[in-house]
């Protein structure tokens, strides 16, 4: 019975409709009477919580949140602009954990992407001109750099059979 139970519990818990999650709350109240009344009791119904395709927890006043993916929990800090994934940190434009949380606080997904990729920004990397560097006659190159020697980087060919490409007929 307790085995039961517990199956129907995660089965309510990961239920994509009302009606889908009433049905298993009605199979745990017959098998017994009072657990249906006692988890509406404590506040687990299902659909008074916000859900998604990805399981995820939010704490809409610090910005924080637990997003559950692929058997995977990780954190995001929407303020500190991180997530466990760290690609959030690294790329600075928010992962597909932080797009969760955003898409759920009801915010523009854009106002947490770093101002390098602004489009200003973009424009400014270009607004500068570039002088062309002139004929190679009038390059004032040091006689040290003139006497170098640039040679190409030693090849070694790799041990055993060389593979034969071959061209397969079309017919």
């Amino acid at each position: 019975m307790v085995a039961g139970l517990h199956h129907l519990f995660f089965k309510a818990a990961r239920a994509y409709h009302h009606l889908e999650f009433e049905k298993y709350m009605s199979e745990m109240s017959s098998l017994n009477p009072k657990i249906k009344d006692y988890l509406l009791e404590i506040g687990l119904g299902r659909y008074n919580i916000q859900t998604s395709n990805i399981a995820e927890s939010i704490n809409s006043t610090t910005n924080t949140f637990n997003v559950k993916y692929n058997q995977k929990t990780f954190f995001v800090d929407l303020e500190k602009r991180t997530c466990t994934c760290r690609q959030f940190d690294l790329d600075e434009i928010p992962c597909s954990h932080a797009i969760t949380g955003i898409d759920k606080l009801y915010q523009n997904k854009y106002e947490y992407c770093s101002k390098w990729y602004d489009i200003m920004m973009y424009k400014n990397t270009y607004n500068g001109s570039l002088s062309p560097i002139g004929d190679k006659e009038d390059w004032n190159i040091p006689e040290d750099i003139k006497q170098e020697i640039l040679l190409p980087p030693i090849y070694k060919p790799a041990a055993g059979r060389r593979k034969k490409q071959r061209y397969k007929s079309a017919t």
